[in-house]
C-alpha cells in the first residue's frame, strides 16, 4: 500500500479558542484520507505532538519513507542542488 505524508499548515487551535476556518477539523482530515484511498495517509499536524509511541517506531516510520518499496522521498545529491541553483539564477 502506498503511503502519503501530508504536512498540515495553519494555526494551532488552543483549548480556549473557538473553532473557525483556520483550523483543520476531524471531518476535513477524514475527507482527505477517504479521497486518497487506497493510500495510507499520515498527517503531520503541528497540533498533534505525539505521532509515534517510541523513538524506535518513529525511526522506522522515517525509514519507510526513505528506503524500500514504500519510499516516497527522493534524496537529492550535489548535482540536484547545482541544477536548482542554476535554474534559479537563470530565471531571476
Amino acid at each position: 500500500m502506498k503511503r502519503v505524508a501530508i504536512c498540515l499548515a495553519g494555526n494551532i487551535k488552543k483549548g480556549h479558542e473557538k473553532i473557525n476556518d483556520d483550523y483543520w477539523s476531524d471531518a476535513e482530515l477524514h475527507i482527505i484520507s477517504h479521497t486518497l484511498k487506497p493510500s495510507c495517509v499520515d498527517f503531520l499536524h503541528p497540533a498533534i505532538r505525539t505521532i509515534v509511541s517510541t523513538i524506535e517506531e518513529g525511526s522506522e516510520w522515517i525509514r519507510s519513507f526513505m528506503v524500500g518499496k514504500e519510499a516516497t522521498l527522493t534524496i537529492k545529491d550535489l548535482e540536484s542542488i547545482k541544477d536548482a541553483m542554476s535554474y534559479y539564477r537563470h530565471t531571476q
